[in-house]
C-alpha cells in the first residue's frame, strides 16, 4: 500500500518557499457542539450541531463568566433556536435584552450558553422518544467588548479559547536520577497550563500580544498556583490542533521554559517572570491575494478529513474520488492545498 506522502510533500514545498521568501456537551449518548464566531464588540454568530436529529428548540444566551448563584445576573435574555436535522444557527446581540435591565454589558469573558431542556413543550415529544430526561448544557467561553489598543492595560480584540490542558510535574533543578524517592516526594509541583485560542484574522501584532498577556493575567489571578503558561494562537478553529498559525507566547521564569525552581513553585514568587512572544510575520500584514477563500478552505478541510479518515486507501485513489465529487481537477486540488498550507505556515 502506498504511503500517504502528498500533504507531507506539499508541506516541505511550503516550508522551502517560506524560508526562501524570507466545546462539546454530552448527556449519555447525546451531545451538542457550539461554534461561536465574534462579529462585533458584543455580537456573536453561533453555529450549533447535535446528534439529536428530531426537531427541537434550544436556548441561547450570553452570561458573564464567574458569576455566583447569589450575584445579580449579568448577561442577555435567552432566545430560542430551532434545530432541524441536528443543525441550527443564530446571532446573539449583547446590546439588546440585557440584564440587569437598562444596563450595558461590561467588557470581559462570557459564556455562550446553549441548553436543551427536555421539559419545554416543544421538546417533550423528542425527549420522550429518545429517552432524554436531563437537560444538556454547553457554554464555550469567549471574550467580548475589548477593543482598545493600550497593551499596558492588556485590553485588545476578542478571542475564543478553544482548548486548554494541564501538566503537573515536579519542580526539579537537576537530573531526576539525582533525587532520592524521599526528596522527590517532598518537591513541590510545577503546574503548567496550555491554551489554544482563535483570534480575528485582521488582528495586529500588538493586539495579539495584548490578548495573550491578558489571558495570562486573567488565569493566574484565578489560580495563583499556575507556574508556567504557553498560549498558541490561530485564526481558524479548524487549525487549532496543529502548529500555531498566528503566534505563540510563553510565560515563565527568566523567559526560559522549565526554569521553575522548588522555591518558585512553593512561594509563587513571579518577580523573575517574562513574556516571550513568537508572532508570525503575516500577523497585521496579511495580503488579501494570499488569503484562501472560504470555498478553498472548505475544500482543503474536506480533503484533509478524507485522508485522515481513510489511512489505508491509496492517496491517489482518494484524490481522484474527491476531485470527481467536487467537480474539480487534480491540479486544482493541488493548487488549493499549496495555497492553504502556504498561508498557514507564513
Amino acid at each position: 500500500m502506498k504511503k500517504r506522502i502528498f500533504l507531507s510533500f506539499l508541506l516541505l514545498v511550503v516550508v522551502f518557499f517560506i524560508l526562501k521568501s524570507t466545546v462539546v456537551a454530552e448527556n449519555g449518548k447525546f451531545w451538542i457542539n457550539v461554534d461561536p464566531s465574534i462579529t462585533g464588540p458584543f455580537s456573536v454568530d453561533v453555529k450549533i450541531e447535535t446528534n439529536i436529529k428530531e426537531p427541537v428548540t434550544l436556548s441561547l444566551s450570553l452570561a458573564l463568566s464567574g458569576q455566583k448563584s447569589n450575584d445579580t445576573f449579568v448577561g442577555t435574555d435567552f432566545k430560542r433556536v430551532q434545530i432541524i436535522d441536528g443543525k441550527g444557527d443564530a446571532t446573539i446581540d449583547g446590546t439588546k435584552k440585557v440584564y440587569p435591565y437598562g444596563s450595558k454589558l461590561p467588557p470581559g469573558n462570557y459564556k455562550v450558553e446553549v441548553n436543551f431542556y427536555p421539559k419545554w413543550p416543544e421538546n417533550i415529544a423528542a425527549a420522550t422518544k429518545l429517552g432524554i430526561k436531563e437537560a444538556i448544557k454547553v457554554g464555550p467561553e469567549i471574550q467580548l467588548g475589548l477593543n482598545q489598543d493600550d497593551t499596558d492595560n492588556m485590553v485588545a480584540n476578542s478571542y475564543i479559547v478553544v482548548s486548554t490542558s494541564d501538566n503537573k510535574i515536579k519542580a526539579i533543578t537537576k537530573n531526576l536520577s539525582d533525587y532520592s524517592n524521599t526528596e522527590l516526594n517532598t518537591l513541590p509541583v510545577n503546574y503548567r497550563k496550555e491554551y489554544r485560542i482563535v483570534v480575528p484574522s485582521d488582528i495586529s501584532k500588538e493586539k495579539l500580544k495584548a490578548v495573550m498577556k491578558q489571558l495570562v493575567v486573567q488565569e493566574t489571578e484565578k489560580n495563583l498556583d499556575i507556574d508556567e503558561i504557553v498560549i498558541f494562537a490561530y485564526d481558524r478553529k479548524e487549525d487549532s490542533d496543529g502548529i500555531y498559525t498566528f503566534g505563540k507566547m510563553e510565560w515563565c521564569p527568566n523567559g526560559n521554559w522549565g526554569d521553575v525552581t522548588p522555591e518558585i513553585a512553593s512561594t509563587n514568587n513571579r518577580s523573575s517572570y517574562q513574556y516571550i512572544y513568537d508572532i508570525k510575520d503575516k500577523v497585521g500584514n496579511i495580503q488579501k491575494d494570499v488569503v484562501p477563500t472560504k470555498k478553498e478552505l472548505e475544500i482543503y478541510d474536506s480533503f484533509e478529513a478524507l485522508l485522515e479518515g481513510n489511512p489505508y486507501i491509496d492517496e491517489d485513489i482518494l484524490k481522484e474520488r474527491f476531485a470527481k465529487n467536487k467537480d474539480l481537477s487534480i491540479d486544482e486540488i493541488d493548487r488549493i492545498c499549496i495555497k492553504v498550507l502556504t498561508y498557514k505556515m507564513q
